[in-house]
């Protein structure tokens, strides 16, 4: 049945569903579905073309995903496209950083220069930036395990690093905060959450390869 609906798609549409599965997260925007196929985010919005022929779910408003028989369908069409891989990494290393920059507290690391033409994404306000790295955050970690797994511990030794500032920068916001010192079990909850994560990135960041394999 798939592949009924996949022969169906216009050759961008069947080449951004293929390169879907390049992914490794749950879900993805359109900002990283450009990145990973090398297209502009006007032309990533082929997406809902995809998700009319029910290739690929809405998860929730801007934000894209699939069955996991579709993805196994996705990839054995892609294979392993390194390039791809390579853009997508470094758009989210980099998206990340220009999320960093917009805080005032000196980075502990910096990504290394952008070699494919991938654009990063680009935050007006600080605001912007922690909801781009709320909604990231699990995708950010699939992104730099994967990075490790193919050789490139360089390029992603910065994502633990950024990642725990934005998870102190959260938590000294929650914990200055009157209603985190309210009764509410949920409150409660978000500031052991975000200790637990301050702890676990400075863990990853100690751990990840310090020069290329």
């Amino acid at each position: 049945m798939f592949s009924w609906s996949y022969r169906a798609l216009d050759p961008e549409s069947a080449r951004m569903f293929r390169l879907l599965s390049v992914h490794p997260g749950a879900d993805l925007d359109v900002g990283a579905a450009a990145a990973q196929a090398g297209v502009t985010v006007a032309q990533a919005r082929r997406l809902e073309r995809l998700v009319a022929d029910h290739l690929v779910q809405t998860r929730s408003p801007g934000r894209y995903g699939m069955h996991d028989l579709v993805r196994a369908y996705s990839a054995e069409l892609c294979g392993d496209d390194e390039t791809a891989a390579l853009r997508l990494t470094e758009w989210y290393v980099h998206t990340l950083e220009n999320a960093a920059d917009t805080h005032p507290v000196t980075q502990p690391l910096r990504a290394v220069e952008i070699s494919t033409s991938v654009v990063p994404q680009g935050f007006s306000n600080r605001f912007d930036a922690l909801a781009w790295c709320r909604n990231e955050w699990d995708n950010l970690g699939a992104v730099m395990y994967a990075a490790v797994a193919r050789g490139w511990g360089r390029l992603v030794q910065a994502i633990p690093a950024h990642l725990r500032t934005q998870t102190i920068i959260q938590r000294t916001r929650v914990a200055s905060s009157p209603r985190c010192m309210s009764t509410s079990s949920g409150l409660r909850t978000r500031c052991v959450a975000l200790r637990w994560r301050c702890r676990s990135y400075g863990k990853l960041a100690s751990g990840l390869p310090k020069h290329p394999v």
